[in-house]
């Protein structure tokens, strides 16, 4: 009896003693130490979820920068150091398509399962819902959206003479609304299956996306910067923006009221993922932040719903058709 005694006491102090080790911060195992450190670079979409992250987490860098940007970046072997991505799809899928020509061992690991998501949308100017819905008929869409940018005016699409032109935003396709508005339009007017090919083929899809970017307005600014002009300024800067829902919990409801919100038909949506860097030794640790409590909460807290997007609302074509898209708008002078 004495031997065993003797025994359970030993372990017990290995036990304490590995506690306080971790508590400490040595190597080892890590019970209950201290809080993860690391840099974090987040999408743009993502800014105030990861500015809430760092009142909370003042130990983590947040980095804000263009998902699409960060692709290029990494793919071009030019990424600033970071231990953890945080980005919305489609741009997550685009990067690792990206990297799959790059030299050397890859950058990134497996991305995780969707923390948060939200569904794209048009933001139409109070003054112009009615007769932007007329124009869509039977519910609002992406054909009806490409259909009133080409038009002459908002007289002949059933507005008012004074309106002029359909003055339309979306995000430059570095940004993740912005390529996930074009993926959104390519599945909504062309014939499945839609890839590059299909893309590439189809010159009246192309006319379309020609007259979008000519007739877009604000471009040198994201989806939230133009939402914001359009709800202080009013439909004479811009009369529909195209953003990611999320992007309506920016303001209060006196301003966010001056704009209709509608969903069009097929719903795509953007899925947050958090992506290790390999090599990083706070990468593990940080991912664990991101999709445990305190980043869910940073994300709902700020206009996101919470875990993946319901399979109806995932319309998105294949990130090789997000790729082929980015480079015609790229292509358009």
């Amino acid at each position: 009896m004495k031997r065993a005694g003797a025994l359970v006491a030993a372990v017990l102090l290995v036990l304490i003693a590995v506690w306080i080790r971790g508590r400490l911060g040595g190597d080892g195992v890590k019970l209950g130490g201290g809080d993860p450190t690391g840099t974090v670079v987040c999408a743009t979409e993502l800014a105030r979820a990861c500015e809430s992250l760092r009142v909370e987490h003042p130990e983590v860098e947040i980095r804000i920068e263009a998902a699409g940007a960060t692709a290029q970046a990494l793919a071009g072997g030019t990424a600033g150091d970071f231990d953890v991505w945080l980005v919305p799809q489609p741009y997550a899928a685009v990067a690792a398509e990206l990297l799959k020509t790059a030299t050397g061992p890859p950058p990134l690991g497996s991305a995780s399962k969707p923390i948060a998501h939200s569904r794209l949308a048009f933001f139409v100017h109070e003054s112009r819902a009615a007769a932007f819905n007329a124009h869509c008929g039977n519910g609002p869409a992406w054909g009806c959206l490409l259909s009133a940018v080409s038009a002459d005016s908002w007289q002949s699409i059933g507005g008012q003479p004074t309106w002029g032109r359909v003055k339309p935003h979306l995000a430059d396709p570095l940004e993740t609304s912005g390529l996930l508005a074009l993926g959104g339009a390519a599945a909504g007017v062309l014939e499945a299956p839609v890839d590059g090919p299909t893309i590439r083929d189809n010159a009246q899809f192309a006319g379309a996306l020609d007259s979008l970017k000519r007739a877009r307005v604000l471009a040198d600014q994201p989806s939230a910067g133009a939402l914001q002009r359009m709800l202080a300024a009013g439909p004479s800067v811009a009369d529909v923006v195209v953003a990611l829902a999320a992007e309506r919990d920016r303001f209060g409801d006196s301003a966010a009221s001056k704009a209709t919100l509608l969903y069009p038909a097929p719903v795509v949506t953007a899925e947050v993922v958090a992506i290790p860097r390999r090599g990083s030794e706070s990468a593990s640790d940080l991912v664990e932040l991101l999709t445990g409590d305190a980043g869910r909460e940073a994300l709902t807290s700020t206009g996101w719903s919470p875990g993946a997007a319901p399979a109806a609302q995932r319309n998105s074509p294949s990130v090789g058709s997000h790729i082929v898209l980015r480079q015609i708008w790229e292509e358009i002078r």
